[in-house]
C-alpha cells in the first residue's frame, strides 16, 4: 500500500513520519482492500492551541473513507483520525459480512 504524506507549511520530523506510518500500517491488517493513504499534516493559523490539523483519505474501491481531526499535537491528531478510520473500516466490514 502506498502511504503519501504531505506537509504544505511544515516540515515533519522522522519521528513523526515513522508514527503516522505505523499507524497506517496497522489499520491494513482489518482490511487489505485499502489502495493507498493519503495524509494531509497542516498548521492553522488560529490563536487556538488546538491548530494542528490531520486529514487522512484511504483510497478503497468503491468510496474513499475520510477523517479530519484537530488537536494541539500531529500525534494525537493523527491518533484520532486513525481511531475514525478504524471504526469506519469496522463498520464496512460488519456490513459485508452480513450479506
Amino acid at each position: 500500500m502506498q502511504i503519501l504524506i504531505q506537509s504544505p507549511n511544515t516540515t515533519p520530523t522522522d519521528v513523526l513520519m515513522k508514527f503516522i506510518k505505523n499507524k497506517i500500517a496497522k489499520l491494513l491488517h482489518f482490511d487489505d482492500s485499502i489502495q493507498a493513504a493519503e495524509v494531509l499534516l497542516e498548521i492553522e493559523g488560529s490563536d487556538s492551541i488546538d491548530n494542528k490539523v490531520c486529514e487522512i483519505r484511504f483510497v478503497i474501491p468503491g468510496n474513499d473513507l475520510f477523517a479530519k481531526k484537530r488537536s494541539s499535537t500531529f500525534e494525537d491528531a493523527v491518533t484520532q483520525a486513525t481511531e475514525t478510520l478504524q471504526g469506519e473500516v469496522n463498520k464496512i466490514k460488519s456490513i459485508f459480512q452480513h450479506q
